[in-house]
């Protein structure tokens, strides 16, 4: 028996790990010169779930900056706070996964608890 709604909060927590490693590695690359931040966007299967589509950004990457050294750098384009924003999203969504998952297991239980 399929417990409703378990396939959608399934790939849901699989689209939300994706965000979360991809903002990690966002957050680890602040500091890369040149890096570009990837984003991540979730779309609708046709199944009723969701799929994460990561994304390179058309954006440049950050400032152009002259080093003591006389060489050109550039820094990346990687946004602290938006990342920082980013990840509290996603462990909520995450969350809110785990509880329809937890629900669905509960009415599962309930009804085979009155079936016996």
């Amino acid at each position: 028996m399929r417990i409703p709604g378990s396939s959608s909060a399934v790939t849901a927590l699989s689209a939300e790990s994706v965000r979360l490693d991809v903002s990690a590695s966002n957050v680890a690359n602040v500091s890369t010169d040149g890096y570009r931040a990837m984003r991540v966007t979730n779309e609708a299967t046709a199944g009723g779930g969701v799929r994460a589509r990561i994304d390179e950004p058309a954006t440049p990457a950050g400032q152009l900056l002259t080093g003591d050294d006389g060489r050109d750098r550039v820094l990346s384009n990687v946004d602290l706070g938006a990342e920082v924003v980013t990840q509290i999203s996603a462990q909520h969504a995450f969350e809110a996964n785990l509880a329809v998952l937890r629900t669905g297991d509960e009415m599962l239980k309930a009804l085979i608890d009155s079936k016996l």
